[in-house]
């Protein structure tokens, strides 16, 4: 469920991976996920956000772009509404 993906991004990101894949459908009412998740590459500042809007992941993408980051990975899902909520991770690599 959303909780329980919200818990294990947490629990993950602590021991440094993100979710590089994510699948989402809508089971009963309830949004399931599936994420394969990958280890953050060293040296590497990380910002992750899942469940926004397009509106939104068009002025973050805007705002992380500007600050020098690389859009890592992006997938698209349908809530439960049939709504688009999208996944998106970006990279950028410290020197």
């Amino acid at each position: 469920t959303g909780d329980q993906y919200q818990e294990a991004f947490d629990k993950r990101l602590e021991n440094g991976f993100y979710p590089d894949r994510l699948e989402g459908r809508c089971e009963n009412g309830y949004q399931r996920f599936h994420a394969e998740w990958k280890r953050i590459p060293p040296s590497t500042d990380f910002i992750s956000h899942h469940g926004i809007t397009k509106e939104i992941y068009d002025g973050k993408r805007q705002e992380y772009e500007s600050q020098g980051f690389s859009l890592e990975s992006l997938q698209v899902l349908k809530d439960c509404a049939g709504l688009d909520k999208y996944q998106a991770t970006w990279f950028k690599k410290n020197n």
